[in-house]
């Protein structure tokens, strides 16, 4: 009986130190997960500048046809060598405005931009004549842009980091303001067949504003929730612009021919930009 007696008190003895090391161990606290990023969106409106370089190239022609000033064989060899190709190149720079829709991973938006671009192609033409009353004639071609806008739509991809890289392709209308102009003159019968300075025979020209079509595409990263950079390319085709310039011979005034100069062009841009969305 004292056996037992003394082996309930050990029982109890132990089963209260062991209750009380319990409640004096520290508990763990429950294992919790890294909260999830939500993603970003692009919807809304936004405004922001761009800087870049931009490429203006043409072909243009000069013909005439046979009567006037022109004899038949010069006629012939100012059609053969009046075409040619030119370009020139200079700094774009300006600023857009636009607004996105998202949903799901798919970004619908439309943008306009207006850009200063400064271009200015030379070309002169030598055209030696076989027949009289001149040794030939020299044409001067100038083509001149100052300005680039667009309107465009866009279609994009959100992906990597939670959605902060836009992938898209873009396209629409594109504006320019273009000027064309051609001078001519009669080579003075001299020994090297280039002296013009006292011929002078005409002269004309087209200043207008272009309307033609744009494509291009790009990459812009959400920086945060307002600000996003981005890097862009263009492509843009305005067609051709035409003159006329009656050329009149210093011997022959009241025999005028005409010369018609043509040309086609296009821009290509590509440039970088930075974005602040409301």
């Amino acid at each position: 009986m004292k056996k037992l007696v003394i082996m309930s008190a050990a029982i109890a003895v132990f089963g209260f130190v062991a209750t009380a090391n319990a409640t004096d161990m520290p508990v763990k606290a429950p294992a919790h997960k890294a909260p999830v990023a939500a993603p970003y969106n692009w919807t809304g409106f936004y405004v922001g500048g761009n800087a870049g370089w931009g490429r203006v190239e043409s072909d243009v022609s000069n013909t005439t046809s046979v009567g006037g000033f022109f004899f038949p064989a010069n006629v012939a060899g100012i059609n053969a060598a009046g075409s040619f190709s030119t370009s020139d190149d200079g700094f774009s720079g300006g600023g857009q405005i636009g607004y996105n829709w998202q949903t799901g991973i798919w970004v619908f938006g439309l943008e306009g931009d207006f850009n200063a671009l400064n271009t200015t192609s030379n070309n002169t033409l030598i055209i030696p004549y076989t027949t009289a009353p001149v040794n030939g004639t020299r044409i001067d071609n100038q083509i001149k842009t100052d300005w680039f806008a667009t309107i465009r739509g866009r279609l994009g991809i959100a992906a990597l980091a939670e959605g902060r890289a836009l992938f898209y392709v873009t396209g629409g209308a594109a504006f320019t303001h273009i000027k064309l102009s051609t001078s001519t003159f009669a080579l003075a019968p001299v020994p090297n067949g280039i002296n013009c300075a006292l011929s002078h025979c005409g002269a004309s020209s087209d200043s207008s504003i272009k309307t033609g079509w744009t494509v291009g595409g790009g990459l812009e990263w959400a920086l945060n929730r307002n600000w996003s950079v981005k890097g862009e390319y263009l492509f843009a085709d305005f067609g051709s612009v035409t003159t006329n310039t009656v050329h009149n011979g210093i011997d022959f005034p009241a025999v005028p021919s005409v010369i018609t100069t043509s040309a086609d062009f296009t821009v290509q841009v590509a440039r970088v930009g930075i974005n602040y969305r409301f």
